[in-house]
């Protein structure tokens, strides 16, 4: 087993670029984890899919990732960093196999790996695709995140039957009234594929309402 050696990871469910990852984030500082080089289609597989791992892999990397706490060192149960030479991502995966979270890490910790992993021979990694993954990348995580925001707020919204305030948010974006609330409710979640100004326009009337109600 191969193993990579002091590098930052950013556990996420969207696998955030380094640049976008944020101060409240648990960062964890790895002092090593085990590192397979893989087909370039099963990188791209799985970087597009959520996958489960099979057992032959989960008991090889098992305990072997370890990190840095306040307290010293501590083991983390599944954890593995794959590469094709051309990328790399680490995932943390739980007792299922399932990978819940992946990592990007700093572009020139990246490197380090990608040159490490061009040295190694391909490893077949054995795993099923359960689903596409649901990646967004014409978006920043701040927008993903205020997307995500406004979803949560139009449910609630038409769950306590908030007309009114359905059809002030539409007159907010579009500057003309709408009574049809499936109608606003379909143009909004429409909008929010394609247009960053009723995002924000969305997302900054909630919030303000937000905060008038408490």
């Amino acid at each position: 087993m191969n193993y990579i050696y002091d590098i930052l990871l950013n556990f996420t469910e969207c696998g955030y670029d380094f640049y976008e990852w944020n101060v409240e984030d648990n960062i964890k500082h790895i002092r090593k984890i085990p590192l397979l080089r893989v087909k370039e289609k099963d990188m791209n597989s799985l970087i597009k899919n959520k996958i489960i791992i099979n057992d032959e892999i989960l008991n090889k990397i098992k305990y072997k990732t370890e990190i840095f706490t306040s307290k010293g060192v501590k083991n983390i149960k599944y954890s593995i960093l794959v590469s094709d030479g051309n990328m790399a991502i680490a995932f943390l995966i739980n007792n299922k196999g399932n990978a819940i979270k992946w990592s990007k890490m700093l572009i020139n910790e990246e490197e380090e790996i990608l040159d490490f992993a061009k040295q190694m021979k391909e490893t077949t990694l054995h795993y099923q695709i359960l689903e596409e993954q649901s990646i967004n990348s014409f978006y920043t995580r701040k927008e993903t995140e205020m997307i995500k925001y406004i979803k949560t707020e139009l449910t609630s919204l038409i769950n306590e039957s908030d007309e009114a305030k359905l059809q002030y948010l539409y007159f907010e974006c579009y500057n003309k009234k709408e009574k049809n609330v499936e109608l606003i409710v379909k143009q909004i979640k429409n909008s929010l594929l394609d247009s960053t100004a009723i995002i924000n326009k969305a997302y900054n009337f909630l919030k303000l309402t937000s905060l008038n109600k408490k």
